[in-house]
């Protein structure tokens, strides 16, 4: 890529998280009021989680991203969901639609 997007309307989050979230780069769904929990396949995430301690995670649900990804992807506006809890793909089922800038190799860089 040409042009750095590293911060651009990066919002962070801390929530609480049951003990599957464990670590920095899964992605999460909320799974119960105020809780997230790791994605499987076919969920539409709400963030990506940057930090885990003491059983609260600082999620990112916002801004620019690089994620690996599945599958085939534009750039453009694309909906996506999770392939697993570190992975996303195409989704014509999700309600998640974000601006993929870039979706060489096997690294999603994207605006969330």
């Amino acid at each position: 890529m040409t042009a750095n997007y590293q911060g651009l309307n990066r919002e962070v989050i801390t929530i609480k998280c049951n003990s599957n979230v464990n670590a920095p780069g899964q992605l999460v769904k909320l799974s119960d009021n105020g809780i997230v929990s790791k994605c499987g396949d076919g969920d539409t995430p709400i963030g990506l989680v940057l930090n885990v301690r003491n059983g609260y995670a600082a999620v990112q649900i916002s801004g620019y991203m690089e994620i690996p990804h599945n599958g085939t992807l534009n750039a453009g506006y694309q909906k996506i969901g999770a392939s697993g809890d570190k992975e996303l793909k195409l989704s014509a089922e999700s309600e998640k639609q974000v601006l993929v800038l870039d979706a060489s190799n096997s690294t999603l860089r994207f605006i969330f």
